[in-house]
C-alpha cells in the first residue's frame, strides 16, 4: 500500500512550530555570575565474558535492535497521528523517491564507491525503507529494500583506505545494512538471509580484528572523535544481531559497551553539554553515540539519569545553532550545517531533560529545512520523537550569553529567529576544562581522545549580524595555525626558528610560495599549531585560556577572555632560545544595542613584539581603505571592520588546506602594530556601512584606557563613553575605575552601566 494517498485524505494541514519574538530589556539579563572562574590485522583473543544476559521482555525474534514484534501495532497505529502528519508526509515521500528500480545503486557495470563519503551514502536509505516497508506492509518497497541489499552484498569488499573496516564508509555501510535485516528478518528468505548474515559476520570480524589491533590508527578508538563512534555503533549493531545465531558476537558487544562506559565517563566531566569536536562534526559522531546508547539501554539498562552531559545537552543545541535554526556556530573544524540530524538528535537528548530547548530548535529547523541531512534519519524520528512533549520556548527573557565553561566556548545570540544577530567566541584548552585536568593529572590517557580537529584559536570569535555570517572561525584546517584565526600572531625581533628546511617545506607547499599561500613560519602563533593534526599533547601541556567575564545590562553585553598563556613562554631562533615575553593578552567584546561590536584588546609584553590581529571573512575578500576593510555577507549585505585606534591594514589569503587546495581558501582583514615593551591597547569596530563609529578621545594607560566614541545609527548620533580596566588583579581594576568591575559605559548623558 502507498500511505500517501491515506494520508491526505486523513490530513489537510500540517503542524506548524513554535513562532516567538525578541526584543532588549533594561534589566540584567545575565547568564552567568559576574566573575567565571575557572600492517596485518590480528585477530584478538576471545573474550568469553560475554554481556549481561538479554531482558526477559526483549524478543530473540526479529525485529528486535530498536524495537520488538509485540511493538509493530502500536507503530503502526503511530502512522495515522495527526501530530505526526509532517514527519510522515516527509518520510512517505522520501520512500516514493525511491520506488523506481532505476533509483537502485550499483546497476550492472556501475563500479563499487571510491570515496569515504560515497560509501557512507550508498546504503543510508535502508533503515528509511526497512521500516516502511515493515509497518506499511508496502510489497513494492520491501522488494526495493531486499534488492538494494543484495547489490550491497555483493560487493567483495566494503570501504576503502589502508585498513577499510574501520573507514567511516565501512561503519556507516553496516550500520545501515544491519538496521535494514533487523528489520526484515523475518521477510528474507532463510538461503539469502544467510548470505546477509555472512556478510554482516565477514565485515564485524574485521571491524573487531582492526580495532583490537595495536596498529590500528589511534583516532579508530578515541571516544570523543566521529570515526570511533561510527565503528563502535556498527559492532554493537552486529553483535546484538547475531548474538544468538553466531558466538563472536557477544565479544562484539563487550567491545563497543566498553567503549560507550569510556563515552559516557568522558562526557560526565563535560558538564556544559559541549561536545568536543564541535557541533558539526559532532552530530555525526552523536548520531551514532545516541544508537549506542539506546541500544545498550533497551537490552541492558543504563544508569543515564544522573548523567549531567545528557542533561546539559538540550540547551547546548540550541545555543550551538545560529539564529534561524538553519544553521550551526562553527568551531574547530566544524562545518556551518548538521551533517546528520538534528531533529532525531533533539528528541534523544530531550529524553533526558525537563528543559526542552532542542525540541523548540528542531521544530524551527523542520520549517525551513529540506535538506538531505534529515532524510535518512527519519525511521529514528518516528522511533524516538514524542509528539506529546511540549518545547520550552525561548523568550525575551532568555539570556542573551551562554558559557559552554568545558569547551571554552561563549556564545551570545541578541534572539533566535533568522534576521536576528549572533556571535561565537573561543577561550578554551583542549578537549574540555576537566578532560584536560585529567589529562595533566595522568587519569586520562590522550590516546582515548581526538585531538586532530581542534585549532590554536584562542580568542577568536565569529560574527553573524542580522543572521549573516561576515566573520567566521572553524572550518577544516591543515596544518593547525593561529595565522587563519581571529586571533593574535606576533612577529619578534629574533625571527623564530621552527627547524624546517626549504626541502621540508616542499612536502607540503611549494617553497617559494610558503610564507604567501600557507603562512609566515617566523611569526609566533599558540601552542600546538603547525601540524597536521593539533597537537602534539606534550606541546600543549601548559595550554590556558578562560573567559573572565559576561554580562548583559540595559541591551548591552561585555564578554571578557584571557589567554596569553596559549602562546609559548619561549622560542627558537639560529642563534638560540628568546623569550617571548608575553605576560597578558586580554579581548573584551562590548555588543551595544544598536549591534555594533567593539573589540578592545589588551597586550602587556617583555620583549618588542609586533601585533598581528586578524580578522576572517566568511564570504568574499575585504576591499582595504585607510584602517578599515569592508567585505560583503553572502547576502549582499556589506559590513566593516576598523581598526579605529591606529595600525597598519592590509588585506590577506591564505590556504586553508594544504591537503586540498582546490578548497576554500581564508580571506582575512590584518592589523599590525608595532609595540615595544609595555601595556598596550587596541580597538576594532565591527559595524555595518550604514552605520557609523567616530572615536573622539582614546586615553590608555598601564592600567586601562578611556575611549570617547560617537556611535551613529539609522542617522541618530549617540556620544559613549567606555572606561576599560584592563588588569587582571581586581585591585587595580578598582583603582582605575573607582568600583569593582572591569568595565563602565555611558551613553549620551545616562548614568554609567557598571560590569
Amino acid at each position: 500500500m502507498n500511505t500517501n494517498t491515506l494520508i491526505i485524505a486523513l490530513f489537510l494541514t500540517t503542524a506548524c512550530g513554535a513562532k516567538m519574538t525578541s526584543s532588549d530589556d533594561d534589566i540584567d539579563d545575565t547568564a552567568h555570575p559576574q566573575a567565571i572562574d575557572s600492517g596485518d590485522i590480528i585477530a584478538p583473543p576471545e573474550d568469553t565474558s560475554g554481556p549481561p544476559p538479554v531482558p526477559v521482555d526483549i524478543s530473540e525474534d526479529h525485529p528486535r535492535l530498536f524495537f520488538s514484534p509485540p511493538d509493530l501495532p502500536r507503530l503502526q497505529g503511530q502512522i495515522y497521528d495527526y501530530d505526526r502528519v509532517e514527519l510522515v508526509n516527509r518520510w512517505d515521500g522520501f520512500v516514493s523517491d525511491r520506488r523506481d528500480i532505476a533509483t537502485l545503486p550499483l546497476a550492472e557495470g556501475v563500479a563499487a564507491p571510491t570515496t569515504d563519503e560515497a560509501w557512507s551514502a550508498l546504503a543510508a536509505p535502508l533503515p528509511n525503507l526497512a521500516i516502511y516497508a515493515l509497518l506499511t506492509g508496502d510489497e513494492e518497497v520491501q522488494s526495493q529494500s531486499l534488492e538494494w541489499m543484495r547489490r550491497v552484498a555483493a560487493l567483495e569488499t566494503w570501504g576503502m583506505g589502508d585498513i577499510p573496516a574501520i573507514s567511516q564508509g565501512t561503519a556507516d555501510t553496516l550500520q545501515a545494512f544491519i538496521t535494514a535485516f533487523d528489520m526484515l528478518h523475518t521477510r528474507i528468505e532463510p538461503a539469502e538471509r544467510n548470505i546477509f548474515r555472512g556478510k554482516i559476520i565477514s565485515n564485524a570480524s574485521a571491524l573487531q580484528a582492526a580495532l583490537s589491533n595495536p596498529a590500528t590508527p589511534d583516532w579508530a578508538k578515541q571516544w570523543s572523535g566521529r570515526d570511533g563512534q561510527v565503528a563502535h555503533a556498527a559492532l554493537l549493531m552486529a553483535g546484538l544481531t547475531l548474538e544468538h545465531e553466531h558466538d563472536r558476537a557477544p565479544q562484539w558487544i563487550d567491545t563497543a559497551e566498553r567503549f560507550v562506559d569510556t563515552s559516557l565517563a568522558g562526557l560526565a566531566r563535560i558538564q556544559d553539554g559541549s561536545w568536543p569536536e564541535g557541533p558539526s562534526l559532532g552530530s555525526e559522531a552523536l548520531s551514532s553515540l545516541y544508537q549506542s546508547i539506546f541500544l545498550l539501554d533497551r537490552h541492558y539498562g543504563l544508569a543515564l539519569a544522573d548523567n549531567p552531559w545528557l542533561a546539559a545537552r538540550s540547551e547546548a543545541m540550541l545555543r550551538s545553532a545560529r539564529p534561524g535554526q538553519l544553521a550551526l556556530l562553527t568551531v574547530g573544524d566544524g562545518d556551518s550545517s548538521w551533517a546528520v540530524g538534528p531533529v532525531h538528535q533533539a528528541c534523544f537528548v530531550d529524553g533526558f531533560t525537563d528543559t526542552h530547548l532542542a525540541s523548540w530548535m528542531s521544530e524551527q529547523h523542520i520549517l525551513i529545512s529540506d535538506g538531505y541531512s534529515r532524510d535518512n534519519t527519519l525511521w529514528l524520528e518516528f522511533l524516538w520523537c514524542d509528539p506529546d512533549v511540549t518545547p520550552a520556548v525561548p523568550t525575551a527573557d532568555t539570556p542573551k550569553t551562554h558559557h559552554f565553561a568545558q569547551g571554552g566556548t561563549m556564545t551570545w545570540h541578541d534572539g533566535f529567529s533568522a534576521d536576528q544577530s549572533s556571535m561565537v567566541m573561543r577561550a578554551g584548552v583542549p578537549i574540555g576544562q576537566d578532560t584536560w585536568a585529567a589529562v595533566a593529572a595522568g587519569t586520562e590517557d590522550t590516546q582515548n581522545l581526538d585531538l586532530r580537529r581542534l585549532h590554536p584559536d584562542a580568542g577568536s570569535f565569529g560574527w553573524y549580524p542580522n543572521g549573516v555570517p561576515i566573520l567566521v572561525t572553524g572550518h577544516t584546517q591543515s596544518p593547525k595555525r593561529t595565522q587563519v584565526e581571529n586571533t593574535y600572531t606576533f612577529g619578534t625581533t629574533s625571527p623564530i626558528s621552527r627547524g624546517w628546511s626549504a626541502t621540508d617545506r616542499e612536502h607540503w607547499w611549494p617553497s617559494a610560495s610558503f610564507h604567501t599561500d600557507v603562512g609566515d613560519l617566523s611569526q609566533v602563533g599558540q601552542l600546538g599549531e603547525w601540524d597536521l593534526d593539533y597537537g602534539p599533547p606534550n606541546a600543549l601541556a601548559d595550554a590556558e585560556a578562560r573567559f573572565e567575564f559576561s554580562r548583559t545590562k540595559r541591551g548591552i553585553t561585555v564578554i571578557g577572555a584571557s589567554f596569553e598563556k596559549m602562546y609559548p613562554s619561549g622560542f627558537s631562533t639560529d642563534t638560540g632560545g628568546q623569550p617571548l615575553g608575553l605576560q597578558r593578552l586580554a579581548r573584551y567584546w562590548v555588543i551595544l544595542d544598536q549591534g555594533i561590536v567593539l573589540v578592545f584588546d589588551h597586550l602587556r609584553h617583555s620583549t618588542d613584539l609586533s601585533h598581528y590581529s586578524r580578522f576572517r571573512a566568511a564570504n568574499g575578500g575585504f576591499s582595504v581603505s585607510g584602517t578599515a576593510g569592508t567585505v560583503y555577507g553572502e547576502d549582499g549585505s556589506s559590513f566593516v571592520v576598523d581598526a579605529i585606534s591606529g595600525g597598519t591594514v592590509y588585506a590577506d589569503q591564505l590556504v586553508s588546506d594544504v591537503l586540498d587546495p582546490a578548497s576554500t581558501w581564508v580571506n582575512q582583514l590584518v592589523v599590525v602594530n608595532t609595540a615595544s615593551t609595555g601595556a598596550h591597547h587596541h580597538l576594532t569596530v565591527l559595524r555595518s556601512t550604514a552605520q557609523s563609529v567616530v572615536l573622539t578621545s582614546w586615553a590608555p594607560t598601564e592600567q586601562g584606557v578611556v575611549a570617547e566614541l560617537v556611535v551613529t545609527d539609522e542617522g541618530v548620533a549617540t556620544p559613549v563613553s567606555i572606561r576599560f580596566a584592563s588588569g587582571a588583579e581586581a585591585s587595580s581594576r578598582q583603582a582605575f575605575l573607582g568600583f569593582a568591575g572591569s568595565m563602565g559605559i555611558t551613553q549620551n548623558t545616562d548614568t554609567e552601566i557598571r560590569f
